[in-house]
């Protein structure tokens, strides 16, 4: 009772919330393509990524997210193209959502301005396990349903060898979902931008701070990570988030961890993380793990 409870709260504080429908992500650059379609064939020329992510380990009906996304460059073209998946799963609630993504790259000097678009379709469905005071069904309750609608993002990504940075809106057609003409769930806008930049510490070793801001205009979330590289091969490093909330819960929580991964054969990619969440008396882990294929620029 006590983590079905703390599960209530935090749905309604975090980054996996209704109210911020975008997830959050620690090593979110392994599947950038689902907040920004602007991001693909910037870095390699091939990318399949298999990303995972199981939140608040121990809580009952906690948030897991498992995502898949591919893309290819075609000079042809003067872009990329690619298809993404990612599913969704919190409390009796789950979603898919399936897409087609488009870049457009323009060179600009030694740089390239990517325009990037997405459309697809997702769909939602949730298993009413409501247990109320009374034998007849609460109408403001929601219902078991499942539904599908049109899904659609798009963004802008300025790329140099050395640094990254991008703007994006996601779910911006704002679907909505239920039955027998009743919404029960509405996706907003998110905004978001990330920025890094590849410092060369000596021949081996680089330094490569990162950051993502994603928002829906009720809560902000921030994502730090400060990640070393050596020889093009072994990474690791640490990661903070923050989260404001302008509604009517905590206005604030964080959590913090580490990663680290390796890129066999400079194609194969391993990857782990783990992070640390805490508000108020609830605390838990999330674990994350990355599998790729890559053959870059």
């Amino acid at each position: 009772m006590k983590n079905t409870l703390s599960l209530a709260l935090i749905i309604a504080s975090t980054p996996m919330s209704f109210a911020q429908q975008e997830p959050e992500a620690d090593m979110y650059w392994n599947r950038m393509v689902h907040y920004n379609p602007a991001s693909i064939g910037l870095n390699e020329k091939t990318a399949v990524n298999i990303h995972g992510r199981n939140q608040w380990v121990g809580v009952k009906d906690n948030p897991v997210i498992i995502s898949f996304n591919a893309a290819q460059k075609i000079e042809a073209i003067h872009g990329a193209v690619g298809v993404s998946f990612e599913h969704n799963q919190i409390g009796s609630s789950n979603m898919q959502t399936a897409l087609l993504n488009y870049a457009f790259h323009i060179p600009i000097k030694e740089c390239v301005l990517s325009i990037g678009a997405s459309a697809g379709l997702t769909r939602y469905h949730n298993k009413a396990n409501w247990i109320p005071p009374q034998t007849t069904p609460d109408p403001m309750l929601p219902q078991t349903f499942t539904d599908y609608n049109f899904h659609s993002d798009a963004g802008i990504v300025f790329h140099h060898s050395k640094f990254n940075v991008g703007v994006a809106a996601t779910q911006f057609n704002e679907a909505k979902f239920g039955r027998d003409n009743t919404v029960y769930y509405n996706q907003v806008v998110h905004y978001n931008a990330f920025a890094d930049y590849t410092f060369k510490l000596g021949e081996h070793v680089s330094l490569k701070p990162q950051c993502m801001v994603m928002t829906d205009a009720v809560k902000l979330n921030t994502n730090l990570a400060l990640m070393t590289i050596i020889n093009d091969k072994f990474w690791f490093g640490a990661n903070y988030s923050i989260n404001y909330n302008n509604g009517a819960f905590a206005k604030y929580d964080n959590s913090f961890g580490a990663f680290a991964g390796y890129d066999f054969f400079n194609r194969l990619r391993v990857g782990y993380g783990v992070s640390y969440f805490s508000l108020d008396n609830f605390s838990a882990y999330t674990h994350e793990a990355v599998l790729s294929f890559l053959l870059k620029n």
